[in-house]
């Protein structure tokens, strides 16, 4: 047997040996990929949920809590005069729920008696006790409550706060956000199809019949629960199972892992389930082909030192063999500036022309290595920036900005931050279509980063709204920034062919302080400020401690 064929028998038997261990290797990697990143997702998705509930019970919260304070609203109270009441918090309504921020605005009589629907001010007084336990609550503790609620109407998140006089409880100003206005914006904010299943009996129970029909007509019943999902093309409610934390569903040709996470109501009563999900097999089947590369790439050598072995063993040319095999290490080290040139290779058999093939393409690989570390390089770049404006993405804020505040919080560094918004902009869209809206905001953008310092740091948070860190600017410097900022693109005209465009910002500015734990303490006080400038006219810059 010669030379050759005993090699071409070793090179088999490592081939058939490398490829059982890897198919095993694979398969068990497949399956461990496919569980975590399913986990991955569910943790992710309810996490994101919960995160976003707080958040709009904060909102529902601060409004239901402005209303009870507000003076005006106190005297009319007193006085009897429901109209004139009417007349006070109806531009606030209107404006809240334009944006979509809540759905109704109620002021109870004690202990539970809808004394003004401002929603719908033709509604008779009623009383709502048996349903409105958080009225209840809130008139008799006189404090504020924040709950997932199915009252006459709707299921949504509510929030009360008692308008006192003295220490008397004068009324309750109640707070309502849709949970199907709900679902949107989480769709919107997240990118990824959720749903909630309510129990129907609950759902019959508590709202009206007129309320349940039309409550209905856009939702679907089975299996006892009431589904209203982004899209239902994707998932099928037949085979679905919410009370199961994780599971797979089939979708037509696909299958979709669904995670659902219970909802709870002022008592702590089930009333139903979110969950979100999505086809996670292209996912899976990316990060297993990745997995796949890996251990080709990890077995690869193992069969190059077996077929130096076999030389070894075979011919006895062993100082040769470790030659080659020493090249081999300087490929797999990287030590490519030690390969020798293949030219200098002597001989013309077929070990010398394996030596002089493995240089090549030690040489090679050096500079695929060296061309695929600049596209990582350019791809990791574009990867944290928005494709439209130039700044950084989402993204980009979530895995770095909270490394960035916390760095100075632990350097007793001062660092504020800012949430803009440009005003009104849907007015553009509309008056001038997408593509204008798109080169505002790129100029907007523009205008942004040059306004600010080289320091700062400008993200863009999703639609027209931009974040922004100012690191090391104590709270006045970031509202004398802000202000700047603001007159800037007051007087700026955005031009586009015939078009002159101009806009305003309202700013929402917070400085980082000790208290704050998560990036989202800082964002949502940020935010809390936006709004506040938003409610306050427009065109503003605004901090829940200072204000310009």
């Amino acid at each position: 047997m010669s030379l050759s064929t005993k090699v071409y028998l070793l090179i088999a038997g490592a081939l058939i040996l490398a490829v059982l261990i890897g198919t095993y290797h694979q398969f068990s990697s497949y399956q461990n990929l496919a569980r975590r990143e399913k986990e991955k997702f569910c943790d992710e998705g309810i996490k994101e949920f919960r995160e976003l509930v707080e958040f709009h019970k904060s909102i529902a919260g601060s409004i239901s809590s402005y209303i009870a304070k507000d003076p005006e609203v106190k005297q009319l109270l007193k006085k009897g005069d429901r109209e004139g009441l009417l007349r006070h918090l109806r531009p606030l309504y209107d404006q809240l729920r334009e944006e979509k921020l809540i759905r109704e605005m109620v002021i109870f009589k004690l202990p539970a008696t809808v004394y003004l629907n401002v929603r719908n001010p033709k509604e008779r007084p009623r009383d709502a006790s048996a349903r409105r336990k958080d009225v209840l609550q809130t008139g008799k503790t006189c404090t504020n409550t924040k709950s997932i609620l199915i009252c006459i109407n709707y299921v949504g998140i509510r929030s009360t706060s008692p308008v006192m006089e003295g220490e008397n409880v004068l009324a309750v100003a109640s707070v309502g956000i849709d949970m199907g206005d709900f679902l949107k914006r989480y769709n919107q904010l997240r990118g990824v199809n959720a749903g909630l299943a309510i129990k129907d009996d609950i759902l019959r129970r508590s709202l009206v019949d007129k309320s349940y029909k039309r409550y209905m007509k856009e939702r679907v019943l089975v299996n006892g629960f009431v589904y209203e999902v982004t899209d239902r093309s994707q998932i099928n409610l037949m085979d679905f199972r919410p009370w199961a934390h994780m599971s797979d569903v089939e979708a037509g040709d696909a299958t979709v892992t669904v995670c659902s996470t219970p909802i709870l109501d002022i008592n702590a009563e089930e009333i139903g389930y979110f969950f979100v999900y999505k086809n996670l097999s292209p996912l899976i089947a990316k990060v297993a082909g990745e997995s796949f590369r890996q251990t080709l790439l990890f077995y690869g050598p193992a069969i190059i030192l077996l077929f130096g072995t076999a030389l070894i063993f075979f011919h006895g040319i062993s100082s040769r063999v470790e030659h080659i095999r020493t090249v081999i290490e300087k490929i797999r080290n990287r030590e490519f500036d030690g390969l020798p040139l293949p030219e200098s290779v002597k001989g013309s058999d077929e070990l010398s022309d394996i030596e002089r093939s493995v240089i090549t393409l030690g040489k090679d690989i050096r500079q695929y290595i060296q061309h695929l570390s600049k596209e990582v390089e350019l791809f990791s770049i574009k990867a944290y920036m928005d494709s439209l404006t130039g700044v950084y993405n989402r993204r980009a804020l979530e895995e770095t900005a909270g490394d960035i505040i916390f760095k100075h919080q632990a350097l007793k560094k001062p660092l504020s931050v800012m949430m803009i918004d440009f005003d009104n902009f849907k007015y553009v869209n509309d008056s001038y279509g997408h593509q204008v809206g798109d080169f505002v905001l790129r100029e907007g953008a523009d205008l942004i980063s040059k306004t600010l310092r080289e320091s700062d740091i400008v993200f863009r948070y999703g639609g027209e709204e931009f974040f922004v860190i100012l690191p090391g600017t104590p709270l006045k410097g970031a509202l004398k920034a802000g202000e700047n900022l603001r007159r800037k693109i007051e007087s700026h005209a955005f031009i586009i062919g015939d078009f002159e465009i101009r806009l305003t910002v309202s700013i929402g500015i917070t400085e980082v302080n000790d208290g704050d734990r998560k990036l989202s303490d800082v964002i949502n006080r940020a935010d809390r400020a936006l709004y506040l400038a938003k409610k306050t006219g427009k065109n503003r810059v605004y901090s829940e401690d200072q204000d310009i």
